[in-house]
């Protein structure tokens, strides 16, 4: 890869700079606030009245009064703004009742506004909404009701599907295992036992949370108020919402995900160690005997130490961390511990699912991939992934990750795993169509100026992967390969330089629920590769 230095180094001191002036001694620890978990800390908030959430109350209030976007509506795209807007509504109804004065006429405006979105936009869309998406509304229906105020909810409660039966999830449960609570919740509101009541205390994580969502950890505490629960359980979760709470006043919907934010980056960094003969920051360094109390007895790593259940995406990173960037042996207890994880959780079709119990993922199998090639680990297993990843390709040469709303991230995920394979016919097929795919949207970014600082970012990070290699794995010829990286450096040194001194905000990519994000995962891939690029050879 072409090393242009002046123009890198430049990037580079941006980049890093915005990446690490918010780095702890135990790694990154916010993620930017959400409008929907926001609106649920808001609406247990303002039902239970409790002494202590005074402050909460307010500054949610505020965070949503300044999130509203002028159609009226809550969210950043039309999915998230029929799924976030009913429930920031209610919540500020809630709110404009216990309210005076200037608060009082603010909310008062910013309801008329959202009511207008409602009764014209969402009323029409909501009947086009899948069963699944419908069923997450619920919870806010069943508490419009029970306070006799079904209109602020109308047409949902009309169009929500059948309740199912299902069990409460345990601790270590997460993401799509999680989405029978939206039935199961007000069920428990409106006739839990004791023994139910018991069974969601016992839940509660070691930090106050349960399961390390905010929003759930609202709903939880709703659970243990109309139950009449532990003071201590309500007095945990309360104190884990008001250290979740960010200084613009939201909510993020993980708290905390320092792991997986620190994990991340400095894989990111890490994967660039042999292509580019990068070094390994210093920052990322001193955090290693962090990252290694974080692993957990069975070998995996969690987004949080706080929370049970661990994921392999997490171990991948922090396995390849410890490899690459901080120079472990395979035969290192954490990466053996690790490695023997991971492949008790491959599936039968050759995938690795993030957590257990759920469907494998492109992204995940490319990084336990990318992890047991570092560790020099041969064995059917690799074989099985390599298969699963051949065969999942698009035609267009892309992979497209179940973790990350943009085929950039996927594709540059496959191509630093199959590049630490040995030479194979088909592989080398792959890795040139996957290129091609990353090489096209680069050039496309750079030249029509849509670009943004994380997909150009993971675009040049992806191609980097082939940057050591032979000539016959690029898609094109090395002169013509260095000209579309050295452009595309141009057009991102030209989008940050538009935006000094501030690293300029991109489309939020990472997806959980909505398309809200921690900005180290925006920049990691972006400050790598210019770091990598500006050291001198």
């Amino acid at each position: 890869m072409v090393t242009t230095s002046p123009l890198a180094h430049e990037l580079a001191c941006s980049l890093q700079e915005a990446l690490f002036h918010s780095l702890t001694p135990t790694g990154w620890h916010r993620a930017s606030s959400c409008p929907y978990a926001t609106a649920w800390a808001l609406l247990a908030a303002e039902i239970t009245q409790e002494a202590q959430t005074s402050d909460l109350r307010a500054r949610c209030q505020r965070y949503l009064l300044e999130q509203q976007q002028p159609d009226g509506s809550w969210g950043r795209e039309l999915h998230e703004q029929l799924i976030i807007t009913p429930h920031a509504y209610v919540a500020l109804q809630l709110a404009y009742r216990h309210s005076a004065g200037e608060i009082r006429r603010a909310l008062r405006q910013a309801l008329l506004s959202a009511r207008s979105f409602l009764r014209t936009v969402a009323a029409a869309l909501y009947p086009r909404l899948p069963t699944e998406v419908l069923r997450c509304f619920r919870p806010l229906c069943w508490l419009a009701e029970h306070r006799g105020e079904r209109h602020w909810v109308e047409p949902l409660p009309e169009l929500l599907p059948l309740p199912r039966l299902v069990q409460l999830p345990g601790p270590g449960q997460m993401c799509w295992q999680l989405a029978g609570l939206a039935d199961l919740l007000p069920q428990l509101w409106q006739a839990g036992g004791a023994g139910e009541l018991e069974a969601v205390e016992a839940r509660q994580l070691i930090n106050g949370s349960w399961w390390s969502v905010t929003d759930l950890t609202a709903m939880a505490l709703l659970t243990l108020e109309l139950g009449a629960g532990k003071p201590l359980a309500r007095q945990q979760g309360w104190s884990y919402l008001q250290e979740a709470q960010n200084s613009d006043g939201g909510l993020p919907q993980f708290y905390d995900s320092e792991l997986f934010v620190t994990a991340y980056v400095g894989f990111a960094y890490a994967a660039l160690v042999r292509p580019l003969e990068a070094r390994f920051p210093e920052e990322l360094r001193r955090l290693e005997p962090w990252l290694r109390t974080c692993q957990q007895v069975e070998g995996l790593w969690s987004f949080t130490p706080a929370f049970p259940g661990g994921d392999l995406d997490d171990t991948a990173w922090a396995v390849i961390w410890l490899l690459e960037g901080g120079g472990a042996l395979p035969d290192d207890p954490a990466v053996k511990r690790a490695l023997t994880a991971l492949l008790k959780h491959q599936l039968p079709d050759g995938s690795f699912p993030s957590w257990a119990g759920l469907a494998g993922d492109p992204d995940v199998t490319a990084h336990v991939l990318h992890a047991l090639s570092c560790a020099g680990y041969e064995g059917v297993a690799v074989q099985r992934a390599l298969h699963y990843l051949l065969s999942s390709q698009q035609p267009d040469g892309a992979w497209r990750a179940t973790w990350h709303r943009s085929p950039l991230y996927g594709t540059a995920q496959v191509l630093h795993a199959l590049t630490r394979r040995p030479r194979d016919p088909a592989v080398d097929a792959a890795l040139q169509r996957g290129a091609a795919y990353l090489l096209k949207q680069l050039q496309e970014q750079a030249a029509g100026g849509t670009g943004h600082l994380e997909g150009m970012g993971l675009s040049l990070w992806g191609l980097a992967a082939l940057a050591g290699g032979p000539d016959d794995l690029l898609p094109c010829s090395r002169t013509q390969f260095d000209q579309a990286i050295l452009q595309g450096l141009s057009a991102l040194h030209h989008l940050v330089r538009a935006s000094s001194p501030q690293i300029p905000e991109s489309p939020a990519l990472w997806i959980a629920q909505f398309s809200y994000t921690a900005q180290p995962l925006q920049l990691a891939a972006a400050a790598a590769l210019t770091a990598a690029l500006a050291r001198p050879r």
